[in-house]
């Protein structure tokens, strides 16, 4: 494709062989995950994780294969070591409150994470075993170490409001009901999704917010227009396309 650029009929044939290579791609891994015991799920370590156990594993070797026992006590140690970084770790994401707006193109994808648990708020589409949700959801729930529930007992959610502990969240898909607030209503974030018809001068006379959260369903010309408007506002503004998925400790 680089050596053809100069020319475009090269240039798209090249590129549309890519393409097709990288769906095939795509296709086989699909369907090597779907093979009876071909992946073993929900594995996450750390770097130190991984360099303790290979140390391990060197140690042990060499205690098999010259029976020093120098090298016996070492892998015990290597192994205790793994053992307490890992139980430290488990400990830590027992005690993780946060909030996760994920940035998956033309999709509402959050997470309320509650320790090891989770509650889902976005498109049905994620929450089906498919490649959305394993390439864009699947390693952040992975890495920290969570599994679906119903609702998390620490919020509540009440239309487009989400309350966790002492934090709110507003979620913006449409204004429609901007004119029904008799009064501005004081949130810490405020999500906008969908692709809303949104000005961010009539916003902010309904609600007084910390940030501005510009998920994935937007298009990015208008979050770039929404950044100007923030900017003369003196409002700060994620966009989730641009800067990645948005999290927050609760």
């Amino acid at each position: 494709m680089l050596l053809f650029a100069w020319w475009p009929a090269a240039a798209h044939f090249f590129g549309s062989i890519t393409g097709w290579l990288i769906t095939v791609l795509n296709n086989f891994i699909q369907h090597i995950n779907n093979l009876p015991f071909a992946v073993w799920q929900n594995l996450q370590i750390n770097m130190l994780q991984a360099v303790l156990l290979f140390l391990l594993l060197a140690f042990a070797g060499r205690w098999l294969l010259n029976k020093k026992s120098s090298a016996l006590i070492s892998s015990l140690v290597a192994a205790s070591l793994f053992l307490c970084v890992r139980c430290i770790d488990f400990i830590k994401r027992e005690k993780q409150q946060k909030i996760i707006v994920y940035n998956v193109p033309q999709h509402k994808a959050i997470d309320i994470i509650e320790g090891r648990n989770y509650q889902f708020i976005g498109d049905s589409i994620l929450q089906e075993d498919g490649f959305l949700r394993n390439f864009h959801l699947q390693p952040s729930r992975i890495k920290h170490r969570i599994k679906p529930v119903n609702s998390v007992q620490s919020a509540s959610i009440q239309q487009q409001l989400i309350q966790v502990n002492d934090k709110s969240f507003l979620i913006i898909d449409n204004n429609r009901f901007f004119k029904k607030l008799q009064q501005k209503i004081k949130v810490n974030a405020v999500i906008i999704s969908g692709n809303p018809k949104l000005y961010l001068n009539d916003m902010i006379k309904y609600f007084d917010c910390e940030i501005i959260i510009a998920d994935a369903t937007n298009p990015l010309w208008k979050i770039n227009k929404w950044k100007k408007d923030a900017e003369q506002l003196h409002l700060s503004l994620h966009s989730v396309p641009d800067d990645g998925a948005f999290e927050m400790n609760l």
